[in-house]
This record gives structure tokens, C-alpha cells and sequence, in this order.
């Protein structure tokens, strides 16, 4: 095509006109978020170790070890070591916001559903002793093991 820039308003335009305005208004202001709060936060940002242990991680997981094989799979993926590592941050970030923030309420959440947690719906019971399974019988039949 040619090189005429796109105006803001012609993109928020386009994208309106395609149905994606919204995701897209929705994805920045996420984005804007969580950028304060790591921001607020910088405990929650990796260190140079972290990082570069990230990059290794997702190498060998990758089975990228070799520089060769590296180099061509970021060729193909479009994407410098720079990219990777501002990538791999983000998700270690987001990691850590998600305990900070899960963390507190994370207890509560399970005592206040406690008693839909603690059930267990059986449609068979298998033992090996007769005797066991003569007697979680009884148990069952008396309403002992069965709650509602």
C-alpha cells in the first residue's frame, strides 16, 4: 500500500467497524492496570537473575539450547531476545501480581465455601474387606456418611 499514516480516530474506526473496539478498549485499560499497580508494586518486578533464568528455562524447555537452533526459531517467531525477555518478565510480573492479590483473600474464599468443598458424591465405593464394606453400609443406611 502506500506510506499515508493512519490518523487515531481512522484505527478506533477500523477496529469499531470490525467489532473489535471493544476487546481492544478492554486490553489496554487491563494493561493500564496492571502497569500501576507493578508500578506501586516494584517488589513484584524479577531481578537480573530471575531474568536470565527465565531465558534459560524457556530455552530448554524449548529445546533451544543451541544458539544455532535459537537464533533460527527467533527468526521464525519474529522476535529478538529483547522481546522474549520484556515477555517472559511480564508473565513472571503477573505472576506475582496474582499472589499479592489472590493471596490475602485466598483463605476466606475457601472457609466461606467450606461446606460445598468438604462433599464428595459417590456413585461407587470399591474395598477390598468385607467387613469394611459391610460396615461404611451400615453408615450409609443409618445417614451417617450422607449429607444434603
Amino acid at each position: 500500500m502506500n506510506d499515508e499514516p493512519i490518523s487515531p480516530v481512522q484505527v478506533l474506526k477500523y477496529l469499531k467497524s470490525a467489532g473489535q473496539l471493544d476487546n481492544f478498549i478492554e486490553t489496554i485499560l487491563s494493561q493500564h492496570a496492571i502497569a500501576q499497580h507493578l508500578q506501586a508494586h516494584p517488589e513484584l518486578l524479577p531481578t537480573e537473575a530471575i531474568c536470565e533464568q527465565r531465558i534459560k528455562d524457556f530455552r530448554q524447555t524449548q529445546k533451544l539450547n543451541d544458539p544455532s537452533v535459537f537464533e533460527i526459531w527467533q527468526q521464525q517467531n519474529n522476535l529478538e531476545l529483547g522481546a522474549l525477555s520484556d515477555r517472559l518478565q511480564q508473565q513472571w510480573s503477573m505472576q506475582q501480581l496474582i499472589k499479592l492479590v489472590s493471596q490475602p483473600r485466598l483463605h476466606e474464599h475457601f472457609i466461606r465455601r467450606k461446606l460445598q468443598l468438604d462433599q464428595v458424591y459417590l456413585a461407587c465405593i470399591i474395598v477390598q474387606d468385607e467387613t469394611l464394606a459391610s460396615e461404611l453400609y451400615d453408615q450409609i443406611k443409618e445417614g451417617h456418611l450422607l449429607k444434603r
